[in-house]
């Protein structure tokens, strides 16, 4: 993320980059190169209304995992009819489905292009708003009954 929106960035001053999140595996290098960068900022763990309002004043979320069994912010900025970039190697696609522009983490390009997409073509970014409107979250009784469903099924 860092990487792409360093290229990001070379083309369009005027937009930051917020990293929240508590600090993970490897962090010490990642903060490195944050702390040189005026343009991108560090939050630790947010929550509640600090994390609606990060949400709300956002262009976008950036949620590039590599191996997320189940990813929630993508699914908080939709509510909030936020954008998302998200990982097409997660299970991301299965959920958002139309509702995101998607990027293989392991690629910096690939991960450049979508937020050049996101922040240059109004239109795409409108339409993954208005989309969001229509955007359901998943019924966990309903997802949970499926899968009993599924196991009682090949158990018989």
């Amino acid at each position: 993320i860092i990487k792409a929106f360093d290229r990001l960035h070379k083309e369009h001053k005027d937009i930051d980059l917020v990293i929240v999140g508590s600090k993970g595996w490897l962090y010490k290098g990642i903060m490195k190169m944050i702390n040189t960068k005026s343009y991108i900022h560090y939050l630790d763990y947010v929550r509640g209304s600090e994390k609606d309002a990060l949400y709300c004043m956002s262009q976008g979320l950036i949620w590039p995992s590599f191996y997320e069994g189940f990813g929630f912010p993508p699914l908080e900025a939709t509510f909030h009819g936020i954008p998302v970039i998200a990982s097409y190697k997660t299970s991301l696609p299965e959920i958002m489905k139309q509702q995101a522009l998607y990027v293989d983490p392991y690629n910096t390009s690939d991960t450049y292009q979508a937020l050049k997409l996101l922040v240059c073509d109004d239109t795409l970014k409108k339409d993954l708003i208005e989309s969001s409107k229509e955007f359901e979250i998943p019924n966990w009784t309903k997802q949970t009954q499926k899968i009993l469903n599924i196991f009682e099924n090949t158990t018989k």
